[in-house]
């Protein structure tokens, strides 16, 4: 579930980092490719641009993984490869107006982001990501790296904020293990 409360924070430019991850290991061993991975983003709410509906850059998803220079440093912590590095003004950003009930679908590689919710409406959305099952089952790996990673170390690791590309005020800090 991802929301965006009256004047909650937006997502920097980004494209998502799928990755087949081990189930033994649980580490990361590849970037899935666009067509491996289905994005879901079914809309719980209305969204437009006044309150932080998602903007994407059509035709963009065909130029492979990139990282964007106005959030390199989150990168390294997302990827272990190398990726071309892109300025998020080239490219030609079009808004997803969703009214509840629609769903946006795409794949790894779509470029996105949003700004912040500057309506007195809520932003809500319903996230599922479906990964090819060449790759094996992803589900219980995702979420047994998650459990050990992100959410054993608290919201302490990124400041209190969802992930390295949210904008907005944290909503709760934890002091990450290692401080």
């Amino acid at each position: 579930m991802n929301y965006k409360l009256k004047g909650g924070g937006g997502y920097l430019p980004h494209v998502d980092f799928y990755h087949r991850i081990d189930a033994v290991s649980l580490e990361r061993e590849f970037l899935l490719d666009d067509a491996d991975v289905c994005v879901c983003m079914v809309a719980i709410d209305d969204m437009d641009e006044g309150n932080g509906c998602p903007y994407v850059a059509p035709g963009w998803h065909t130029r492979g993984a990139m990282a964007f220079t106005e959030s390199a440093d989150v990168y390294k912590s997302h990827t272990h490869a190398p990726l071309p590095v892109v300025d998020a003004r080239d490219l030609p950003w079009q808004p997803v107006r969703l009214a509840a009930g629609d769903v946006l679908i795409y794949g790894n590689n779509m470029p996105h982001y949003s700004e912040v919710n500057a309506s007195e409406r809520d932003r809500r959305a319903l996230f599922a990501v479906y990964a090819d099952g060449k790759h094996g089952p992803q589900r219980g790996p995702y979420y047994a790296a998650e459990a050990r990673g992100r959410r054993a170390n608290g919201s302490g690791a990124e400041k209190g904020k969802a992930n390295g590309f949210f904008t907005g005020t944290p909503v709760h800090v934890v002091a990450a293990a290692s401080e």
